[in-house]
């Protein structure tokens, strides 16, 4: 009797771990399949993120500009200023993330915001322009 009664849970077993597998690759083949939809939203969250953080930082450039020019001579909304003064917002703002949060900082995670500095910096003039930033616009 408890033979029979092991060979039905070993059977049960058995297809209880085959039905979990075949539900794992049914997912991946999902996850695959919603990708290209799952990766246009991800670009639009980045480029509205870019956006935000761009009209940020021009009001906090806009404002700071005359005192900055009055105390260096130089005109932090164009050329190396912008970009260094880009750098070193996206930092500040990022250590202030990592300090409210609690985290801990390795010195790698600290490349993030230099990054978006840097991309912001760089990418001003063309935020600026009427066609605005284009992110992963095919070009014909």
């Amino acid at each position: 009797m408890i033979g029979i009664l092991f060979s039905i849970l070993e059977h049960a077993l058995v297809g209880a771990c085959l039905t979990s597998i075949s539900l794992l690759f049914f997912s991946l083949v999902i996850l695959l399949r919603l990708l290209p939809h799952l990766l246009g939203f991800l670009w639009k969250c980045i480029r509205g993120l870019i956006i935000l953080s761009f009209r940020l930082y021009y009001l906090i450039f806009s404002r700071l500009k005359p005192l900055i020019e009055n105390q260096f001579g130089v005109n932090v909304l164009s050329g190396t200023p912008r970009l260094i003064a880009c750098l070193i917002l996206s930092l500040i703002f990022g250590g202030l993330i990592f300090l409210i949060s609690g985290l801990t900082i390795p010195l790698w995670t600290m490349i993030f915001p230099i990054l978006h500095g840097a991309f912001l910096g760089l990418a001003w003039d063309e935020i600026e322009k009427p066609e605005g930033l284009q992110l992963g616009v095919k070009i014909q």
